[in-house]
């Protein structure tokens, strides 16, 4: 349960982006998978994707605004790709685009809201608050690896995925790796990088496999090897820490393991597949 996790620390594996200037609305609107208007009307914070003109991931971060300034929240990893990105599509669009990894960072906390700056993380409100600091402001960069530690197996239980275990590039489905459900995906603003791909695949339904935690019964599982249910493969095992992982498993098996209260297996292994609060399956 939730309730036995508790995390409170800077999370150093973040890096920052700004973005400003007359046509940043335009600009990003075009290329990520939310609504950068939402921004501008009663949201603090969105969570967004990047995605290939497949249709596949490419990397996943947050926006918040500091003034008229559009800060993106990525994996330092992932700076240099956005950068790229931007870079390629800006043309001749009227921003300015620069790298803020040396004039940011943000803390993570399960619990009260930290400081004016903190924001509901905007992928459920259960996974606690994204608190944003300037470098030169007077805080407290002491790291805490225990809770370091609780906030991987609080994300696991949680069903939330991340890069480079379960969010791979050029290969990760959005829609599988559950993007909708965590409000990282709107549905009726205009087109952006592999827009039409990800429509296509909602609303002709064509998704059967999504991102399921599951938690270890007995034995030691193996990432990547196949996930069975009475002999059947139904899927396969994307990431574990400790007792939880997270794993891309079919729909209809899912529903059903759970519904007869069984569980799957794995070579030597059993695990039980769960659902969280906000992921709707059925």
């Amino acid at each position: 349960m939730i309730d036995h996790f508790d995390f409170n620390f800077i999370d150093t594996k973040r890096g920052f982006i700004s973005v400003e200037g007359p046509d940043a609305i335009a600009f990003l609107n075009g290329l990520m998978t939310n609504d950068i208007n939402k921004l501008n009307q009663n949201h603090d914070i969105i969570y967004t994707c990047l995605l290939s003109s497949q249709g596949k991931y490419e990397s996943d971060f947050f926006i918040f605004k500091w003034g008229t300034i559009f800060i993106i929240d990525c994996l330092q990893a992932h700076v240099p790709i956005l950068l790229q990105k931007f870079k390629l599509y800006k043309l001749r669009a009227d921003v300015v685009i620069s790298d803020q990894t040396s004039r940011w960072f943000v803390r993570l906390s399960l619990g009260q809201r930290q400081d004016a700056q903190s924001f509901c993380d905007p992928r459920h409100s259960s996974l606690g608050y994204r608190s944003y600091y300037q470098t030169d402001c007077n805080r407290n960069l002491e790291q805490e690896s225990d809770t370091q530690e609780a906030y991987t197996k609080f994300r696991l239980t949680q069903g939330i995925p991340c890069y480079p275990a379960s969010l791979i590039p050029n290969k990760t489905i959005p829609l599988e790796a559950n993007m909708d459900e965590l409000n990282a995906i709107s549905w009726d603003k205009g087109c952006y990088l592999g827009q039409e791909l990800t429509a296509r695949t909602k609303y002709r339904g064509t998704i059967n496999k999504r991102y399921v935690p599951i938690h270890l019964e007995s034995g030691t599982p193996e990432i990547g090897w196949e996930i069975q249910y009475k002999g059947e493969k139904i899927g396969s095992l994307l990431e574990f820490n400790d007792t939880v992982g997270l794993a891309r498993l079919s729909i209809d098996m899912v529903i059903q393991i759970i519904k007869r209260g069984e569980v799957m297996t794995q070579k030597y292994c059993t695990l039980r597949p769960t659902i969280p609060s906000w992921l709707k399956l059925y």
